[in-house]
């Protein structure tokens, strides 16, 4: 059977006991987004925006013995993110987060 990213990765997430993600599915990580839809163990919670997430995850984290885990997409995404992920970092709670990129070629311009 052929296994892809978003399978390997919502099978890490429940070897490491995830229960729930929050975040915002986009054209980044839809894949993820299915697989944890197939998952017995993990309830994707969609909110309404990352910062909410990120606050959601890092809450979880703090209240009980589950890892929070934010799955977001990047660039604003992120951005929105920082202040809970920064929240967390700061009090040293656990705070799992998954960023997809995808990646394009890079092209230069020459100016002249």
């Amino acid at each position: 059977m052929k296994q892809s990213g978003a399978w390997l990765t919502a099978r890490a997430l429940e070897n490491i006991g995830v229960k729930y993600t929050f975040g915002i599915p986009g054209v980044h990580n839809t894949e993820i987004y299915d697989q944890l839809n197939r998952s017995e163990q993990i309830t994707p919670v969609l909110v309404t925006h990352e910062q909410g997430g990120s606050f959601m995850g890092e809450a979880l984290s703090r209240v009980s013995d589950d890892i929070g885990c934010l799955l977001i997409v990047p660039a604003a995404g992120m951005t929105h993110a920082m202040s809970g992920i920064g929240e967390a970092y700061l009090d040293g709670v656990p705070l799992g987060q998954k960023v997809r990129f995808i990646g394009r070629a890079l092209k230069r311009h020459t100016i002249g």
